[in-house]
């Protein structure tokens, strides 16, 4: 029996088992000396003692291999000399094997020995026997190999079944999760890849109003020449940056419209008034470096051409004056619209492709446009010549198509690289019967109007409705079209279908220009819808232009309402100036500006910019001036408060017509503020305020307008209650007269009224004026002395007043009988009465008006006097001092006296001082007791 494999399974239980029997009690030691001393015949304990541990030292170990198992099994048998081994040894594992087992002095069949049975029976007794030992160590094997994880009692298939589920499902979530991350790292790889060569194309191509020229041409570039889109399309897909306003860029603007409105303001040529700055290029810089957006940009460069800042187009600052009536205007407007978008493609998108593509544009040394056309037409045709322009008849021009070279020359505005295309293959044209040539030479004779003749109009026309109608080349009808310049008829005349327009045009530019090309202008103004000679043909006017372009609307170029400037670009170059300018204000916030934080940054944020775009073409006369004004209003409101200089140089881009408005918003400037000496300065220290310094730059005109705005704001402060502002106001502008009488007004509103603080301020301001009075010779010129003596009375009055509450009434009364304000003798009551009647020219209305006050305090301080000397007089009689008691009572008399005056006084007066008179009578007789 080999019990290797039994033995290598169990190591780990044998040691277990070791480590429990090192362990056992003394009662475990205690029974096997029990077992042994029943085994010998009842031996001592001693003995039965040391035989258990020296049995339970025999006892084989698991971890032993068989030769030592056998060998401890020998040792007793050995020790008694009874045993030999047989040639099959007893403990092989055989049945048969006990039979071979022989002793000492005994036959095989015959009785044991008594040695050999009691070896046995102890070796049974220890479970040494063969089979038995045999079969533990297989279920010690089977046990420590198949050992379930819980016992068979706790088994719960349920549990299980469970368990197995939450496993599997476990399993299932992280073979996603590994799917899922290889399939996003393998897509962001594909994104990156996609981003860096967008990004690639666009630092190469884009310019600094256009972005890269992605997707141009993208129809001729295919095989079959399938097309998608019917309707024109953006080639501006870049979403306008949303960033916070910065001040730099408020500062930059400012300063741009600074300088513009102190030339419109000094000069009084109008040729000299818009070469001296280029309003809208500034702009276009300005939005540059600050990173406002390419739509921003777009609009700004737009009007650069609209306006004819550029020297090679014409404009409306090319116009001899400015009493320019709107039709005129809009015709420059229009040259200047086409020209710009004719620079675009050339400089923005034509070239960019060309210079990023050399080895496919193939373009070589030749200078010139034609050859940037050619090679921009050898990128476009990267994949090869679609169908519609391999159709037969198709004419070539050095291999390339001939067609798309006329048209990408009219696109570029180059007539004369047209005129060079056509010229060389003007025998192509003449083998498939085209009179193009011919007609073209016509229309390029024209020069500055560029018409076909009438002549060469019916035959163009006719080769259109009977051969490139039905042409698979759109470019031959598109060349066609730009010569007869009608307006487009999609049944019975000339006209581009949907697909026509998917391939001729990349974006919403290439289609606008297309459409302003075909405008005929006459008499120097675009022409009206007037019919030719051929009766399915009329002329197209640029309003029914722009009446296609509204008819599209926000809904399709701005259908989110996050781009405004986009269809105010199209609106600016179709004409539509009022319309542009109305988008814009409607659709971005005023939030946006004055260093507010936007919370909607492509509404708010961009206010800054449509703002200033209207202010260009308001600038160059082409806004209407009410939509100007409420645009402004709206600008201007945030920055009253904060930026009071600035508010006030965008009052000054108003023209000198609206002079009113200019007015308007710098009273509302003043009036909001309240910053009198910053912004216009003091008369006294001849320090120049902020408007005063920028009306300076703006010449006379500027300077008139300012001074009628300050006494318009004076007069509507002092009428408003804001007496005080006024005074500022007056005080600024040298008026003494207003000064004082403003504050005579303002001393006796506040004369009685002791606690407040407005009469403390007001007394203040008061007795510095009085003394800048005495002092200052350029305010002594006082035209009115009823009014300076008003002013002199009033301040006297309220120290007399201040003297009488704080408990001084000496003090009070002798201020007082210097004054001269009352009579203070008989003779003297007439005078006084005299002086002191309504319409009198001694005192201002408004110290007459407090006499009634100023009697009764008078009256309440005899009364206190009096009391006071007839009390002094009472404690002189008792002390016998009767100097003193004669000097009080001659006090008393006096006092007594001058109260009859007052009542005498009150009685002449014509007021309705009947209550007065009733109440300085009470007080006399008070005195009295």
């Amino acid at each position: 029996m080999d019990f290797s494999d039994v033995l290598a399974q169990s190591r780990g239980l044998a040691a277990r088992q070791q480590v429990e029997f090192q362990h056992q009690g003394p009662e475990t030691a205690s029974r096997a000396a029990g077992e042994y001393a029943a085994l010998h015949g009842g031996r001592d304990a001693a003995a039965a003692s040391g035989a258990a541990k020296s049995m339970r030292s025999m006892i084989p170990r698991l971890e032993r291999d068989l030769d030592q198992i056998n060998q401890a099994s020998r040792r007793p048998f050995i020790a008694d000399g009874s045993f030999e081994r047989s040639d099959r040894d007893p403990f092989s594992g055989d049945d048969g094997a006990m039979q071979h087992v022989t002793y000492a002095g005994t036959p095989a069949g015959g009785g044991g020995g008594g040695g050999g049975s009691n070896a046995m029976r102890v070796l049974s007794e220890y479970g040494l026997e063969p089979n038995r030992l045999e079969r533990s160590l297989q279920s010690i094997a089977l046990l420590d190999t198949y050992e379930p994880l819980h016992p068979f009692a706790d088994s719960d298939l349920d549990a299980f079944a469970t368990q197995q589920n939450d496993v599997m499902i476990l399993a299932a979530i992280d073979t996603v999760r590994s799917s899922v991350l290889t399939d996003s790292r393998k897509r962001r790889a594909q994104r990156l890849e996609y981003m860096w060569a967008t990004q690639k194309a666009d630092v190469v191509t884009r310019t600094a109003f256009v972005p890269g020229s992605s997707g141009a041409g993208a129809s001729m570039a295919s095989q079959d020449g399938t097309t998608h889109a019917s309707a024109p399309g953006s080639g501006f897909a870049h979403v306008e940056s949303q960033s916070r306003i910065r001040p730099q860029v408020e500062a930059d603007y400012v300063d741009i419209v600074k300088r513009a409105c102190v030339t419109s303001l000094r000069a009084s040529d109008p040729q000299h008034q818009h070469a001296s700055v280029s309003v809208a290029r500034e702009f276009e810089r300005a939005a540059s470096r600050h990173h406002r957006g390419q739509r921003i940009e777009a609009c700004f460069y737009s009007l650069r051409f609209i306006c004819g800042e550029e020297e090679e187009t014409d404009g409306v600052a090319k116009l001899p004056g400015r009493d320019i009536d709107s039709e005129s205007r809009v015709a420059e407007g229009w040259r200047g619209a086409r020209r710009g978008l004719e620079l675009m493609f050339r400089n923005g998108k034509l070239r960019p492709t060309v210079e990023s593509n050399p080895l496919l544009a193939k373009r070589g040394g030749e200078p010139g446009l034609l050859a940037d056309v050619r090679g921009y037409i050898n990128v476009l045709l990267q994949r090869g010549v679609p169908a519609y322009l391999r159709s037969d008849g198709s004419p070539l021009l050095r291999g390339l198509p001939l067609w798309p070279q006329i048209y990408f020359c009219f696109r570029c505005g180059d007539l004369d690289a047209v005129n060079e295309v056509v010229h060389d293959a003007a025998h192509q044209l003449e083998a498939i019967g085209s009179h193009f040539a011919v007609c073209w030479d016509s229309f390029y004779r024209s020069k500055a109007e560029h018409l076909l003749s009438e002549e060469h109009l019916d035959s163009l026309l006719y080769e259109y409705t009977s051969k490139a109608a039905f042409s698979p080349d759109p470019f031959r009808r598109a060349c066609c079209m730009l010569l007869l310049r009608v307006q487009p008829q999609p049944i019975a005349g000339p006209a581009l279908s949907g697909d026509d327009q998917a391939i001729l045009f990349s974006d919403v530019e290439d289609y606008v220009w297309f459409q302003l090309s075909l405008v005929r202008v006459e008499s120097g103004e675009p022409s009206a819808a007037q019919p030719l000679r051929m009766a399915t043909t009329r002329a197209l006017s640029l309003k029914e232009v722009q009446a296609e372009v509204q008819a599209f609307g926000p809904k399709y170029f701005d259908p989110k309402g996050s781009n405004p400037f986009l269809y105010a670009s199209i609106l600016l170059y179709c004409g539509c100036y009022n319309e542009a300018a109305h988008y814009l204000m409607e659709n971005t916030s005023p939030s946006g500006h004055a260093g507010a934080v936007s919370g909607s940054p492509t509404s708010s944020s961009s206010f800054l910019d449509a703002f200033h775009i209207a202010f260009v073409l308001y600038f160059y006369r082409l806004l209407d001036s009410a939509l100007y004004c409420n645009f402004l209003m709206r600008f201007v409101r945030p920055m009253l408060q904060e930026n009071p200089v600035e508010a006030a140089v965008y009052a000054f881009s108003l023209h000198v017509e609206e002079s009113h408005v200019i007015q308007d918003l710098l009273q509302r400037i003043i009036l909001r503020t309240r910053k009198v000496t910053e912004l216009l300065g003091s008369h006294r220290s001849g320090l120049q305020g902020s408007l005063r310094e920028l009306v300076r730059l703006t010449g006379e005109s500027g300077e008139s307008i300012l001074m009628r705005a300050i006494r318009q704001t004076a007069r509507i402060a002092e009428e408003g209650g804001d007496r005080a502002l006024a005074a500022k106001i007056y005080e600024n502008m040298g008026s003494a007269d207003d000064v004082l009488r403003i504050l005579v007004l303002r001393l006796g509103a506040q004369m009685m009224d002791i606690s407040s603080s407005a009469r403390s301020e007001v007394l203040q301001e008061a007795k510095i004026f009085a003394v800048r009075l005495d002092s200052d010779a350029s305010l002594r010129s006082v035209h009115s002395e009823r009014l300076l003596h008003s002013f002199r009375m009033l301040l006297n009055l309220c120290e007399f007043i201040d003297l009488y509450n704080a408990g001084k009434l000496e003090a009070a009364w002798a201020f007082l009988r210097k004054l001269s304000l009352l009579p203070m003798s008989s003779d003297q009551v007439l005078a006084k009465a005299s002086e002191l009647r309504p319409g009198t020219s001694d005192y201002d209305d408004v110290v007459l008006e407090r006499i009634p006050e100023i009697l009764l305090i008078v009256m309440e301080l005899l009364v206190a006097l009096h009391t006071s000397a007839r009390r002094a007089e009472s404690l002189a009689n008792v002390r016998g001092d009767r100097k003193m008691a004669a000097e009080m009572h001659t006090e008393r008399l006096v006092y007594d006296q001058s109260a009859q005056y007052l009542i005498n006084l009150s009685g002449m007066l014509q007021f309705p001082f009947a209550e007065l008179s009733s109440k300085l009578i009470r007080l006399q007789v008070m005195m009295t007791w």
